[in-house]
């Protein structure tokens, strides 16, 4: 039996992708499904926002703008962020985005909470901590864990709970367990900051110069996190910051090559 690798897999998922797309360039859940999957597991955020604007430029689909919500918050660029919900919003008002992210990272932290969709409430619950509400949350994680859920979400909301609880141990062995496993960029964050919490500072940075690395480098973030206060001041945060303005900054120029400012014009 031949046994095919993890990148072998990546690869020859990239490749159905492609073709699929070669078949059908219009074909919108698979440009929402590779977004998801470029942004995830290649690390490409600025190629998928490169590729849904180009789709975006001659489509009404809905969801091409959807994918463009998180692709652009991927790449730091909050504002287009915005713009593509609404745009999604004017197409189809039902649609569902995860613009709540977007507020998040903004350091809109009420304007997160309302817009939450999610049944699970993940960005209410990192939030509420921030305006002093922790036994909201922990609340929430307790009602959620009674559901049965994927293990790495049964992680996620462990280590955040324990955190908030004070149970140290039982946080960190947590933590671990998940950070030891792939995971998208941008929830591997909301762990990053756990660590904060723990006073882990190298782990946390350890996760914050992943994520960078694998393509989420929204860097407003970094500098309005207020869970990420006690690592701000340290050289090597303020590197990993600079490296993610940095690669906001050459996504923005491919933003405004590719005519972004014109097809998510305010509406």
């Amino acid at each position: 039996m031949i046994r095919i690798g993890p990148a072998e897999h990546l690869k020859l998922a990239n490749d159905a992708f492609q073709r699929a797309l070669d078949i059908n360039p219009d074909l919108s859940i698979a440009h929402n499904l590779y977004t998801n999957f470029e942004l995830e597991s290649l690390g490409r955020a600025k190629e998928a926002m490169a590729r849904l604007l180009v789709r975006a430029g001659s489509s009404s689909d809905p969801e091409i703008y959807t994918g463009l919500v998180i692709a652009c918050r991927f790449c730091g660029l909050l504002d287009a962020s915005l713009a593509a919900d609404r745009h999604a919003r004017r197409l189809d008002p039902s649609v569902r985005t995860s613009v709540m992210y977007t507020h998040f990272m903004r350091g809109d932290w009420e304007r997160a909470i309302e817009s939450d969709n999610e049944d699970l409430k993940w960005v209410t619950n990192w939030t509420l901590p921030i305006l002093g509400r922790e036994q909201e949350a922990i609340a929430d994680y307790r009602r959620i864990g009674q559901q049965r859920l994927p293990r790495m979400i049964v992680l996620m909301m462990g280590a955040a709970s324990a955190v908030l609880e004070g149970k140290r141990a039982e946080a960190l062995a947590t933590l671990r367990e998940f950070t030891s496993r792939p995971f998208d960029p941008e929830g591997v964050y909301f762990m990053a900051r756990n660590f904060v919490r723990l006073d882990q500072h190298a782990s946390a940075l350890d996760l914050l110069e992943r994520i960078v690395q694998e393509g989420f480098f929204c860097f407003q973030i970094l500098l309005r996190d207020p869970w990420l206060d006690p690592i701000r001041g340290e050289r090597r945060f303020n590197a990993i910051v600079a490296r993610a303005r940095e690669r906001s900054q050459d996504a923005e120029a491919e933003f405004h090559r590719l005519g972004g400012d014109r097809v998510l014009a305010s509406i």
